[in-house]
């Protein structure tokens, strides 16, 4: 059985979506992860038995790590509270969007060769949606390349 772990809540991502992210996103953290161990010396075993052995130089890496985690939180802030503000209108338009999907879905199978004016309008809609899903996914992308 495979788990698979988001924050993001299920109208707005499918696990497919989430599947696929994992497997975009896994080469670059195996890279991080690989320096970051080295950096901070996991392959290595600083002891054995029940007492704790104090490792300095891995001490020293966790305080200047948690130094520059305080540092990029202060200089992050405000974006991050930007991006929060697109994601929010975003959960709003994802279940709209896929309404108009599923309408126009079951419109094509019950008349393949005929539209009603109505699902015209829905259908633009769902394009004007589209297109503000898009550019927020854009501002999103902007904001978090800081």
């Amino acid at each position: 059985m495979t788990v698979l772990l988001t924050n993001l809540p299920l109208k707005i991502v499918e696990a497919s979506d989430v599947v696929l992210s994992y497997f975009r996103r896994w080469p670059a953290q195996e890279r991080q992860f690989r320096y970051k161990k080295a950096v901070v010396s996991l392959n290595r075993v600083a002891g054995y038995g029940r007492k704790a052995v104090a490792n300095p130089r891995a001490l020293e890496s966790q305080k200047k790590a948690a130094a520059r985690i305080a540092e990029l939180s202060r200089q992050f802030e405000k974006p991050l509270q930007q991006i929060g503000i697109h994601e929010n209108a975003i959960v709003d338009l994802v279940p709209e969007e896929r309404q108009i999907r599923a309408q126009l879905e079951m419109a094509n199978a019950f008349f393949p060769n005929s539209f009603s004016s109505s699902l015209i309008v829905e259908a633009k809609k769902s394009i004007i949606i589209k297109e503000q899903l898009k550019k927020l996914r854009r501002s999103i992308q902007t904001n978090s390349s800081y």
